[in-house]
């Protein structure tokens, strides 16, 4: 696509005017460039440019990393599992149990204006949503550069968010790491002793280890 031109969600191919054009018809003003990539920021902490499309890419090829990460790591932690293909669709092992398990894994972020929170991905999208799942494993890590784990929920995919949503009906799953929804959340939460280890254990072999600091 050529330089100042940007793709509607519709499909249109918009130039940098008629972006501006839009901007004023909407609030009234004319927004350059740069104050549109400092709106975007002060609202959602990330930066947008027209390289966004290189910064969303990085951003899966991390996710999937770490998302690969906690898949070895929950195999690890549960007894006789059964470990699906990788791109399995709608659960990564089942349990001794018979249990279809979904592994994610995410690290703390910080958005300007609000909460520090873990957001777990559980569709693509609300026309993808996962009913396959019986459960979610959601492993909670303190920082890229560390990976520190420090919650595991195991979460039933009928269970409900504060909102009275059931979980597989979501595209994903935002937990605050705020004392009122930590509390909630409680209910599903495991101990994460074990899970410690395992990480530490995985950290040190050079067959499960990842580069820390790769990861966000």
């Amino acid at each position: 696509m050529p330089s100042g031109v940007y793709k509607h969600k519709r499909g249109y191919k918009l130039s940098d005017e008629h972006r501006r054009k839009i901007s004023k018809k909407l609030t009234g003003r004319k927004l350059s460039d740069e104050h549109r990539k400092k709106l975007t920021k002060d609202h959602t902490g990330w930066e947008c440019g027209q390289e966004r499309g290189v910064i969303n890419k990085t951003s899966r090829s991390r996710a999937n990393k770490l998302g690969r990460y906690c898949e070895k790591l929950l195999c690890k932690l549960f007894n006789d599992v059964k470990p699906m293909p990788l791109h399995n669709p709608g659960y990564d092992f089942l349990c001794s149990r018979g249990y279809k398990v979904d592994s994610k894994a995410r690290c703390l972020s910080y958005p300007r204006k609000a909460n520090p929170i873990w957001m777990f991905r559980l569709a693509d999208d609300k026309n993808h949503l996962n009913k396959t799942a019986d459960y979610f494993a959601c492993v909670a890590y303190d920082d890229p550069n560390y990976l520190n784990p420090v919650h595991f929920w195991l979460i039933p995919s009928n269970a409900v968010n504060k909102f009275g949503r059931r979980v597989n009906d979501l595209t994903g799953l935002g937990i605050t790491n705020t004392p009122e929804c930590l509390a909630y959340w409680s209910q599903y939460e495991k101990p994460i002793d074990k899970v410690i280890e395992c990480c530490t254990s995985m950290k040190c072999d050079a067959n499960d280890a990842i580069p820390l600091g790769t990861i966000s």
